[in-house]
């Protein structure tokens, strides 16, 4: 009986995992926690998850491709599943997302997504019956640079056990800074014709 009762509380965690809201509120702090909740799972720090990028993010030119890969490692003995949900400005443009294939083995196509709503890439996966790595990147989005300003990237998550117990919901804030002019959907002859009515104004 016991055994079963267990059963039903993970059962019942892994769905309000995967049942995690796309949308997102404004984070002032870099890394916030939701603290409405109380966990186990949050009383030791032994999971991070982190934006990688490849280039400076503080140095990002207007047309510029370039990654970001989001990795966690974790030291949990009976990690199950997590649900994260990167939300990305509208001046970039995403190109590609290449998820863990590893982890949607484990998973098993049902309980694995990856997916993306506008500008929000959403990945979470459960594992009944596996170990999960101690740490691995979760998927890269190669993304490209549209227009100039100050920005900044919202990744929020959040990790369960075998138990159904969830931590309480972390956001991690991540500023960029794109240079330059933006793009001039002109064409030449049409910048030509510009530059000599200039002339004459």
């Amino acid at each position: 009986m016991n055994n079963i009762k267990v059963k039903i509380s993970f059962i019942l965690g892994l769905i309000l995992l995967l049942g995690i809201g796309t949308s997102f509120a404004e984070a002032n702090p870099t890394v916030t926690s939701d603290n409405a909740q109380s966990s186990e799972l949050n009383e030791v720090n032994d999971f991070n998850v982190e934006l990688i990028p490849n280039a400076d993010l503080n140095n990002i030119s207007v047309g510029q491709t370039f990654d970001i890969t989001v990795k966690y490692t974790q030291d949990i003995e009976d990690l199950a599943g997590l649900e994260t949900s990167l939300e990305l400005p509208n001046s970039l443009e995403i190109v590609s997302i290449k998820g863990n294939d590893h982890l949607k083995e484990l998973a098993t196509e049902q309980f694995y997504k990856l997916k993306k709503n506008d500008n929000i890439i959403i990945n979470s996966f459960v594992v009944f019956d596996g170990t999960i790595d101690d740490k691995a990147n979760l998927y890269t989005v190669t993304v490209k640079a549209t227009s100039p300003g100050d920005y900044y990237s919202l990744l929020k998550y959040e990790y369960s056990n075998s138990k159904g117990d969830s931590t309480p919901k972390e956001y991690l804030k991540s500023q960029m800074v794109i240079k330059g002019e933006e793009k001039n959907d002109k064409g030449f002859f049409d910048s030509i014709i510009d530059m000599i009515l200039s002339i004459f104004k």
